[in-house]
């Protein structure tokens, strides 16, 4: 099988200005871009407790949307790249389940190297602060644009020979991170801040913003 496949056609589509609910930081690189694999971004994950409120709202919503931007494919567990991952499943460097995403659907964002991400504190989106503030074990939220994409993954069929397949998915782009107070920090290293408001008490225990499973 030729490893040149050319990948499919697709023009990239967006789901714009979209924030979290407030979970627990991780992964974060926003003082300095991340190189892994010969790509450098900015990049953050946070992981949100599977009953917080707001969280299978916005799940829903990025699903449904994905289905309507591939309206001519049926999304199955192993053709569609939901952003939303499960921490259940989510091993360690032992290969044992990871303690810290039990419970959580974690969602990793990131953001090309000339557009790193505004870091924005508990003040709301005017309370800009340095990078260097912005942590992992830190509580926070995320502000994100989702984007579609069509790519080529080898998948072993049922008689163990590689093929092909088509997938269809959706990755978030990091405009904004914003920490909203608690947590514990265990290190790790053009965008907009708007509708990243102040925070209130009540979202201190993981309320998501107002405005906002295959």
């Amino acid at each position: 099988m030729a490893d040149d496949i050319k990948q499919p056609e697709h023009k990239a589509q967006y789901l714009n200005k979209k924030i979290t609910p407030i979970g627990r930081l991780s992964h974060v690189h926003l003082a300095k871009p991340d190189t892994y694999k010969g790509k450098t971004k900015f990049k953050a994950t946070v992981l949100i407790k599977k009953d917080a409120p707001g969280v299978d709202a916005l799940k829903k919503e990025v699903t449904d949307w994905a289905k309507t931007v591939f309206k001519d494919v049926t999304l199955t567990k192993t053709n569609y790249g939901n952003p939303f991952k499960d921490g259940d499943k989510k091993k360690d460097k032992e290969g044992n389940p990871d303690k810290a995403y039990a419970g959580c659907w974690y969602l990793a964002a990131a953001a090309k190297e000339d557009k790193q991400p505004v870091s924005v504190g508990p003040g709301g989106s005017t309370d800009i602060i340095a990078p260097t503030k912005v942590l992992s074990g830190l509580n926070g939220r995320l502000k994100v644009s989702f984007c579609s994409y069509v790519g080529i993954d080898k998948v072993r069929n049922n008689d163990g020979d590689v093929e092909t397949q088509t997938t269809y998915g959706v990755t978030a782009l990091l405009d904004a991170v914003q920490i909203t107070g608690g947590g514990t920090p265990f290190g790790g290293g053009g965008s907009s801040a708007d509708g990243l408001d102040a925070v209130s008490p009540g979202e201190m225990d993981g309320k998501p913003a107002e405005d906002g499973d295959i």
